[in-house]
Protein backbone atom coordinates (compact mmCIF):
# COMPACT_ATOMS: atom_id res chain seq x y z
CA UNK A 1 0.00 0.00 0.00
CA UNK A 2 2.70 2.73 0.97
CA UNK A 3 4.43 1.53 -2.24
CA UNK A 4 1.26 2.40 -4.16
CA UNK A 5 0.42 5.43 -2.56
CA UNK A 6 4.29 7.05 -3.21
CA UNK A 7 3.99 6.14 -6.81
CA UNK A 8 0.41 8.14 -7.09
CA UNK A 9 1.94 10.95 -5.17
CA UNK A 10 4.88 11.07 -6.99
CA UNK A 11 2.31 10.73 -10.28
CA UNK A 12 0.82 13.89 -9.41
CA UNK A 13 3.71 15.79 -8.24
CA UNK A 14 4.84 15.11 -11.71
CA UNK A 15 2.24 16.48 -13.76
CA UNK A 16 1.82 19.43 -11.40
CA UNK A 17 5.57 20.19 -11.98
CA UNK A 18 4.83 19.97 -15.69
CA UNK A 19 1.94 22.20 -15.62
CA UNK A 20 3.51 24.89 -13.34
CA UNK A 21 6.25 25.18 -15.79
CA UNK A 22 4.11 25.42 -18.51
CA UNK A 23 2.12 28.65 -16.81
CA UNK A 24 5.24 30.24 -15.48
CA UNK A 25 6.55 30.10 -19.01
CA UNK A 26 3.37 31.68 -20.23
CA UNK A 27 3.15 34.58 -17.38
CA UNK A 28 7.06 35.75 -18.27
CA UNK A 29 6.49 35.64 -21.82
CA UNK A 30 3.72 38.28 -21.24
CA UNK A 31 5.29 40.18 -18.46
CA UNK A 32 8.17 40.56 -21.23
CA UNK A 33 5.85 42.15 -23.99
CA UNK A 34 6.71 38.82 -26.33
CA UNK A 35 3.31 38.13 -27.41
CA UNK A 36 3.38 41.54 -29.30
CA UNK A 37 6.43 40.82 -31.13
CA UNK A 38 5.09 36.67 -31.92
CA UNK A 39 1.76 37.62 -33.09
CA UNK A 40 3.28 40.52 -35.61
CA UNK A 41 6.20 38.01 -37.33
CA UNK A 42 4.62 34.72 -36.74
CA UNK A 43 4.02 32.82 -40.66
CA UNK A 44 1.40 30.14 -40.03
CA UNK A 45 2.71 28.34 -42.98
CA UNK A 46 6.31 27.34 -41.61
CA UNK A 47 4.53 26.51 -38.53
CA UNK A 48 2.03 24.21 -39.81
CA UNK A 49 5.02 22.36 -41.78
CA UNK A 50 6.81 22.14 -38.29
CA UNK A 51 3.49 20.15 -36.78
CA UNK A 52 3.66 18.22 -40.15
CA UNK A 53 7.25 17.43 -39.02
CA UNK A 54 6.20 16.16 -35.48
CA UNK A 55 3.17 14.19 -36.92
CA UNK A 56 5.82 12.57 -39.14
CA UNK A 57 7.95 12.11 -36.31
CA UNK A 58 4.91 10.05 -34.49
CA UNK A 59 4.23 8.13 -37.54
CA UNK A 60 8.10 6.73 -37.75
CA UNK A 61 8.06 5.83 -34.67
CA UNK A 62 4.98 3.80 -34.48
CA UNK A 63 6.39 2.21 -37.57
CA UNK A 64 9.03 1.06 -35.93
CA UNK A 65 7.19 -0.34 -33.36
CA UNK A 66 4.87 -1.96 -35.91
CA UNK A 67 7.60 -3.67 -37.74
CA UNK A 68 9.77 -4.73 -35.24
CA UNK A 69 6.16 -6.66 -33.93
CA UNK A 70 5.20 -8.00 -37.23
CA UNK A 71 8.88 -9.60 -37.09
CA UNK A 72 8.30 -11.02 -33.85
CA UNK A 73 5.06 -11.77 -33.47
CA UNK A 74 2.75 -13.86 -36.09
CA UNK A 75 -0.46 -12.88 -35.77
CA UNK A 76 -0.99 -9.16 -37.65
CA UNK A 77 -1.69 -6.35 -35.25
CA UNK A 78 -3.37 -3.17 -37.02
CA UNK A 79 -1.15 -0.07 -37.18
CA UNK A 80 -3.22 1.71 -35.42
CA UNK A 81 -2.83 0.19 -32.49
CA UNK A 82 0.58 0.43 -32.93
CA UNK A 83 0.19 4.16 -33.46
CA UNK A 84 -1.81 4.24 -30.17
CA UNK A 85 1.26 2.52 -27.90
CA UNK A 86 3.86 4.92 -29.72
CA UNK A 87 1.62 7.77 -28.38
CA UNK A 88 1.41 6.04 -25.11
CA UNK A 89 5.19 5.72 -24.70
CA UNK A 90 6.21 8.98 -25.68
CA UNK A 91 2.90 10.23 -22.77
CA UNK A 92 4.20 8.54 -20.11
CA UNK A 93 7.83 9.06 -20.79
CA UNK A 94 7.16 13.15 -20.96
CA UNK A 95 6.02 12.22 -17.49
CA UNK A 96 8.57 10.66 -16.04
CA UNK A 97 12.09 11.49 -15.09
CA UNK A 98 15.09 10.26 -16.86
CA UNK A 99 12.06 9.25 -19.52
CA UNK A 100 11.61 5.88 -17.40
CA UNK A 101 8.37 5.09 -17.64
CA UNK A 102 7.50 5.07 -21.23
CA UNK A 103 8.65 1.31 -22.01
CA UNK A 104 7.23 -0.87 -18.94
CA UNK A 105 3.69 1.16 -19.97
CA UNK A 106 3.84 0.26 -23.29
CA UNK A 107 4.72 -4.05 -22.51
CA UNK A 108 1.06 -3.57 -20.09
CA UNK A 109 -0.88 -1.81 -23.10
CA UNK A 110 0.16 -4.62 -25.59
CA UNK A 111 0.06 -6.95 -23.41
CA UNK A 112 -4.37 -6.04 -22.83
CA UNK A 113 -4.16 -6.00 -26.95
CA UNK A 114 -2.92 -9.79 -26.87
CA UNK A 115 0.81 -9.05 -27.60
CA UNK A 116 3.16 -11.89 -25.20
CA UNK A 117 5.04 -9.37 -22.64
CA UNK A 118 8.36 -11.73 -24.19
CA UNK A 119 7.71 -9.89 -27.51
CA UNK A 120 6.38 -6.94 -26.58
CA UNK A 121 9.45 -6.24 -24.55
CA UNK A 122 12.24 -7.63 -27.31
CA UNK A 123 10.68 -5.22 -29.77
CA UNK A 124 10.84 -1.96 -27.48
CA UNK A 125 14.64 -3.48 -26.14
CA UNK A 126 15.56 -3.75 -30.44
CA UNK A 127 13.71 -0.77 -31.26
CA UNK A 128 16.18 1.42 -28.19
CA UNK A 129 19.40 -0.60 -29.63
CA UNK A 130 18.74 0.69 -32.66
CA UNK A 131 17.70 4.41 -31.68
CA UNK A 132 21.24 4.55 -28.98
CA UNK A 133 23.01 3.22 -31.86
CA UNK A 134 22.05 5.47 -34.55
CA UNK A 135 21.72 8.66 -32.57
CA UNK A 136 25.49 7.98 -31.05
CA UNK A 137 26.85 7.18 -34.43
CA UNK A 138 25.19 10.30 -35.98
CA UNK A 139 26.47 12.75 -33.29
CA UNK A 140 29.83 11.71 -33.70
CA UNK A 141 30.13 11.75 -37.38
CA UNK A 142 28.49 15.77 -37.38
CA UNK A 143 30.62 16.50 -34.28
CA UNK A 144 33.87 15.99 -36.19
CA UNK A 145 32.28 17.36 -39.44
CA UNK A 146 31.72 20.41 -38.01
CA UNK A 147 33.96 20.07 -34.81
CA UNK A 148 35.92 24.18 -36.03
CA UNK A 149 32.35 25.30 -36.32
CA UNK A 150 31.01 23.70 -32.90
CA UNK A 151 33.97 24.68 -31.12
CA UNK A 152 34.07 28.51 -32.08
CA UNK A 153 30.44 29.13 -31.86
CA UNK A 154 29.82 27.41 -27.93
CA UNK A 155 31.38 28.57 -24.92
CA UNK A 156 33.89 25.28 -23.45
CA UNK A 157 31.65 24.69 -20.15
CA UNK A 158 28.49 23.88 -22.60
CA UNK A 159 30.90 21.58 -24.60
CA UNK A 160 32.22 19.68 -21.38
CA UNK A 161 28.68 18.92 -20.29
CA UNK A 162 27.48 18.45 -23.72
CA UNK A 163 30.60 15.62 -23.61
CA UNK A 164 29.35 14.04 -21.15
CA UNK A 165 26.39 13.68 -22.31
CA UNK A 166 27.45 12.16 -25.43
CA UNK A 167 29.51 9.53 -23.38
CA UNK A 168 27.05 8.75 -21.22
CA UNK A 169 25.24 7.70 -24.67
CA UNK A 170 28.10 6.00 -25.62
CA UNK A 171 28.58 3.58 -23.07
CA UNK A 172 25.06 1.84 -23.90
CA UNK A 173 26.35 1.11 -27.21
CA UNK A 174 29.79 0.48 -25.79
CA UNK A 175 28.20 -2.15 -23.29
CA UNK A 176 26.29 -3.72 -26.16
CA UNK A 177 28.69 -4.34 -28.04
CA UNK A 178 30.85 -5.71 -25.07
CA UNK A 179 27.87 -8.22 -24.77
CA UNK A 180 28.49 -9.26 -28.64
CA UNK A 181 32.21 -9.75 -28.25
CA UNK A 182 32.51 -10.70 -24.67
CA UNK A 183 29.42 -11.34 -22.58
CA UNK A 184 31.28 -12.77 -19.26
CA UNK A 185 33.61 -9.47 -19.08
CA UNK A 186 30.81 -7.63 -18.87
CA UNK A 187 28.68 -9.67 -16.36
CA UNK A 188 32.15 -9.53 -14.20
CA UNK A 189 32.20 -6.30 -14.47
CA UNK A 190 28.65 -5.52 -13.52
CA UNK A 191 29.09 -7.63 -10.91
CA UNK A 192 32.00 -6.09 -9.81
CA UNK A 193 30.31 -2.62 -9.91
CA UNK A 194 27.46 -4.17 -8.20
CA UNK A 195 29.69 -5.52 -5.11
CA UNK A 196 31.47 -2.38 -4.87
CA UNK A 197 27.93 -0.17 -4.32
CA UNK A 198 26.79 -2.99 -1.63
CA UNK A 199 30.12 -2.54 0.17
CA UNK A 200 28.96 1.65 0.09
CA UNK A 201 25.70 0.45 1.11
CA UNK A 202 24.44 2.30 -1.87
CA UNK A 203 22.50 -1.32 -2.65
CA UNK A 204 20.74 -2.56 0.42
CA UNK A 205 19.34 -6.26 -1.47
CA UNK A 206 22.66 -7.57 -3.43
CA UNK A 207 20.38 -10.74 -4.39
CA UNK A 208 17.34 -8.55 -5.98
CA UNK A 209 19.92 -6.49 -8.01
CA UNK A 210 21.92 -9.51 -9.27
CA UNK A 211 18.89 -11.00 -10.49
CA UNK A 212 17.27 -8.22 -12.07
CA UNK A 213 20.61 -7.44 -13.82
CA UNK A 214 21.07 -10.72 -15.22
CA UNK A 215 17.71 -10.80 -16.73
CA UNK A 216 18.28 -6.95 -18.18
CA UNK A 217 21.69 -8.72 -19.41
CA UNK A 218 20.14 -11.57 -20.79
CA UNK A 219 17.49 -9.83 -22.53
CA UNK A 220 20.03 -7.79 -24.37
CA UNK A 221 21.64 -10.54 -25.54
CA UNK A 222 18.91 -12.35 -26.89
CA UNK A 223 17.64 -9.46 -28.86
CA UNK A 224 21.72 -8.90 -30.18
CA UNK A 225 21.46 -12.36 -31.05
CA UNK A 226 18.67 -11.65 -33.01
CA UNK A 227 19.54 -8.69 -34.73
CA UNK A 228 23.02 -10.75 -35.72
CA UNK A 229 20.60 -13.16 -37.35
CA UNK A 230 18.58 -10.50 -39.16
CA UNK A 231 20.71 -8.02 -40.63
CA UNK A 232 18.75 -6.79 -43.40
CA UNK A 233 15.70 -6.01 -40.01
CA UNK A 234 17.87 -4.48 -38.50
CA UNK A 235 18.95 -1.89 -41.54
CA UNK A 236 15.35 -1.34 -41.98
CA UNK A 237 15.24 -0.21 -38.24
CA UNK A 238 18.43 1.63 -38.57
CA UNK A 239 16.77 3.56 -41.76
CA UNK A 240 13.68 4.19 -39.82
CA UNK A 241 15.26 5.95 -37.10
CA UNK A 242 17.30 8.05 -38.99
CA UNK A 243 14.38 9.20 -40.60
CA UNK A 244 12.84 9.62 -37.62
CA UNK A 245 15.57 11.77 -36.11
CA UNK A 246 15.51 13.85 -38.96
CA UNK A 247 12.21 15.30 -38.69
CA UNK A 248 12.35 15.69 -34.82
CA UNK A 249 15.65 17.53 -35.22
CA UNK A 250 14.41 19.55 -38.10
CA UNK A 251 11.45 21.40 -35.98
CA UNK A 252 12.96 23.86 -34.16
CA UNK A 253 14.37 25.51 -37.91
CA UNK A 254 11.15 25.11 -38.74
CA UNK A 255 9.71 27.45 -36.14
CA UNK A 256 12.36 29.51 -36.89
CA UNK A 257 11.66 30.42 -40.49
CA UNK A 258 7.90 30.63 -38.50
CA UNK A 259 8.99 33.83 -36.77
CA UNK A 260 10.55 35.34 -39.82
CA UNK A 261 13.96 34.53 -39.42
CA UNK A 262 16.94 33.07 -42.39
CA UNK A 263 20.21 33.08 -42.95
CA UNK A 264 20.71 30.04 -40.95
CA UNK A 265 20.89 26.38 -42.25
CA UNK A 266 19.09 23.65 -41.92
CA UNK A 267 21.54 21.42 -40.93
CA UNK A 268 23.15 23.77 -38.39
CA UNK A 269 20.00 23.52 -36.31
CA UNK A 270 20.16 20.00 -36.61
CA UNK A 271 23.66 19.95 -34.73
CA UNK A 272 22.91 22.13 -32.58
CA UNK A 273 19.25 19.89 -32.23
CA UNK A 274 21.67 16.50 -31.48
CA UNK A 275 23.91 18.31 -28.84
CA UNK A 276 21.19 19.90 -27.60
CA UNK A 277 19.77 16.52 -26.71
CA UNK A 278 23.11 14.89 -25.82
CA UNK A 279 22.94 17.49 -22.88
CA UNK A 280 19.95 17.46 -21.63
CA UNK A 281 18.30 14.15 -22.36
CA UNK A 282 19.39 12.44 -18.62
CA UNK A 283 18.17 15.71 -16.88
CA UNK A 284 16.22 14.17 -13.63
CA UNK A 285 12.99 15.98 -14.56
CA UNK A 286 9.86 14.92 -16.29
CA UNK A 287 10.12 15.70 -19.96
CA UNK A 288 13.96 17.48 -18.93
CA UNK A 289 12.14 20.46 -17.58
CA UNK A 290 14.09 23.47 -17.07
CA UNK A 291 17.29 21.82 -18.59
CA UNK A 292 15.45 21.85 -21.96
CA UNK A 293 14.73 25.19 -21.66
CA UNK A 294 17.75 26.60 -20.34
CA UNK A 295 19.48 24.46 -23.04
CA UNK A 296 17.58 26.79 -25.92
CA UNK A 297 18.78 29.64 -25.15
CA UNK A 298 22.78 28.14 -25.02
CA UNK A 299 22.24 26.44 -27.80
CA UNK A 300 20.23 28.27 -30.11
CA UNK A 301 20.89 31.71 -29.37
CA UNK A 302 23.26 32.39 -31.55
CA UNK A 303 21.07 32.25 -34.54
CA UNK A 304 18.34 34.12 -32.96
CA UNK A 305 17.11 37.54 -32.04
CA UNK A 306 17.92 38.22 -28.11
CA UNK A 307 13.99 39.85 -28.02
CA UNK A 308 12.69 36.62 -30.31
CA UNK A 309 14.50 34.17 -27.88
CA UNK A 310 12.04 33.58 -25.29
CA UNK A 311 8.61 33.33 -27.66
CA UNK A 312 10.46 30.79 -29.77
CA UNK A 313 11.59 28.72 -27.41
CA UNK A 314 7.82 28.57 -25.81
CA UNK A 315 6.51 27.93 -29.37
CA UNK A 316 9.36 24.70 -29.73
CA UNK A 317 8.39 23.73 -26.73
CA UNK A 318 4.67 23.68 -27.13
CA UNK A 319 5.09 21.87 -29.70
CA UNK A 320 7.99 19.32 -29.06
CA UNK A 321 6.49 18.53 -25.55
CA UNK A 322 3.38 19.62 -24.47
CA UNK A 323 1.11 18.60 -27.84
CA UNK A 324 2.50 15.16 -26.66
CA UNK A 325 1.42 15.75 -23.29
CA UNK A 326 -1.92 16.90 -24.76
CA UNK A 327 -2.99 13.94 -27.38
CA UNK A 328 -1.23 11.71 -25.43
CA UNK A 329 -3.27 12.52 -22.68
CA UNK A 330 -5.97 12.43 -24.65
CA UNK A 331 -5.35 9.02 -25.86
CA UNK A 332 -5.42 7.66 -22.41
CA UNK A 333 -8.38 9.46 -21.34
CA UNK A 334 -10.41 7.67 -24.06
CA UNK A 335 -8.66 4.17 -23.47
CA UNK A 336 -9.76 4.42 -19.77
CA UNK A 337 -13.33 5.57 -20.68
CA UNK A 338 -13.71 2.73 -23.23
CA UNK A 339 -12.36 0.34 -21.06
CA UNK A 340 -14.71 1.28 -18.15
CA UNK A 341 -17.98 1.08 -20.01
CA UNK A 342 -16.88 -2.29 -21.45
CA UNK A 343 -16.16 -3.67 -18.01
CA UNK A 344 -19.87 -1.73 -16.97
CA UNK A 345 -21.67 -3.60 -20.30
CA UNK A 346 -20.03 -7.20 -19.33
CA UNK A 347 -21.71 -6.45 -16.02
CA UNK A 348 -24.87 -5.59 -16.77
CA UNK A 349 -24.90 -8.33 -19.59
CA UNK A 350 -23.76 -10.62 -16.76
CA UNK A 351 -26.77 -9.61 -14.85
CA UNK A 352 -29.13 -9.91 -17.28
CA UNK A 353 -28.47 -12.94 -18.18
CA UNK A 354 -31.44 -15.49 -17.74
CA UNK A 355 -30.79 -19.01 -15.76
CA UNK A 356 -31.02 -21.78 -18.31
CA UNK A 357 -33.13 -24.92 -16.74
CA UNK A 358 -30.49 -28.00 -16.47
CA UNK A 359 -31.93 -30.41 -19.48
CA UNK A 360 -30.89 -33.90 -18.08
CA UNK A 361 -30.92 -36.33 -21.45
CA UNK A 362 -31.59 -39.50 -20.56
CA UNK A 363 -29.50 -42.03 -22.26
CA UNK A 364 -30.52 -44.24 -25.35
CA UNK A 365 -29.05 -47.57 -27.39
CA UNK A 366 -27.32 -46.33 -30.25
CA UNK A 367 -28.64 -46.33 -33.73
CA UNK A 368 -32.11 -44.59 -32.20
CA UNK A 369 -33.01 -41.38 -31.73
CA UNK A 370 -33.62 -40.03 -28.48
CA UNK A 371 -36.99 -38.75 -27.24
CA UNK A 372 -37.90 -35.25 -27.99
CA UNK A 373 -38.09 -33.68 -24.60
CA UNK A 374 -42.02 -33.13 -23.42
CA UNK A 375 -42.58 -29.15 -22.85
CA UNK A 376 -45.38 -28.03 -20.75
CA UNK A 377 -47.60 -26.24 -23.20
CA UNK A 378 -47.64 -29.19 -25.32
CA UNK A 379 -50.54 -30.75 -25.64
CA UNK A 380 -50.41 -34.32 -23.74
CA UNK A 381 -49.89 -37.34 -26.23
CA UNK A 382 -52.82 -39.99 -26.31
CA UNK A 383 -51.80 -43.39 -26.27
CA UNK A 384 -52.65 -45.83 -28.84
CA UNK A 385 -55.43 -48.10 -28.80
Amino acid sequence: MKKESFKKALSWFNIIFTVSIVVVLIVMDTNNGGQEILWQQLQPGWLMVALCSLLLYWLTDACLLHYMIGVLYAPRIPYRVSLRNAMLGHFYSALTPFSSGGQPLQVFYMSGDGIPVGVSSSALLVKFIAYQTTIVTGCLVLFLAQIGSIVARFDQRLLVITLLGFLFNFMMVFILIMIMVSEKTVVRVVHGILNLCCKMRIIRHKEKAVTHVDKVLADYRQSIGFMKKHPKNLAVMIGLTVLELIFYFSIVYYVYRGFGLYGARQIDFIVDHLLHYMTVAFAPTPGSSLAAEAGFFAFFGQNIPRELQFSMMLVWRCITYYSCLLVGGGIVMYHSMRKLSRRRRAKVDGLMMPVEEEVRVEPHPIGEEPEAAQSDCDPPVEPEK
